[in-house]
């Protein structure tokens, strides 16, 4: 697997259907593309069909800033795919994106301190024959926690 679009064409077999044609189309570019429906304006993500608040069929292609905040994180112990043994352990982030939709992508900042709240970017990473959203820390993005002392 010496194609860095290997990995790309691996997950998108068997998922060209009307809702991700664009989603696909904009990761082979490096572009993360949501839908914002047409009825209701919310935005949504991954593709699908309907929109999950008014289950309104109609949506357009919205490309992303490419900036969030991450609301949650795990740390990986496990490989999910053979191919990842090498980076274990890494950080999965759930990304509060600008655009109002949560996604998923291997976060590079520390995690001590907590980073639920910090300011990323996210951006496509290409890692040899691995591909995937990566989340970035932006330099002085501080965090949005509230703490509470009893």
């Amino acid at each position: 697997m010496n194609d860095p679009q290997s990995d790309v064409q691996q997950r998108e077999s068997g998922a060209q259907d009307p809702e991700t044609v664009a989603f696909w189309a904009g990761e082979r570019e490096g572009l993360l593309v949501f839908q914002r429906c047409g009825s209701c304006g919310k935005v949504r993500h991954p593709p699908m069909p309907r929109c999950p608040w008014c289950g309104a069929s109609a949506s357009e292609q919205v490309v992303s800033r490419g900036r969030g905040r991450v609301y949650s994180w795990v740390r990986v112990y496990e490989p999910f795919r053979p191919e990842d043994r090498d980076d274990i352990p890494y950080t999965i982030a759930t990304v509060d994106m600008e655009e109002g939709c949560r996604m998923f992508a291997r976060f590079t900042g520390r995690t001590e301190p907590d980073p639920i709240g910090e300011v990323v970017t996210v951006a496509w990473a290409v890692q040899g024959a691995k591909s995937y959203w990566l989340a970035t820390p932006v330099e002085g993005g501080h965090s949005g926690k509230v703490r509470v002392s009893a």
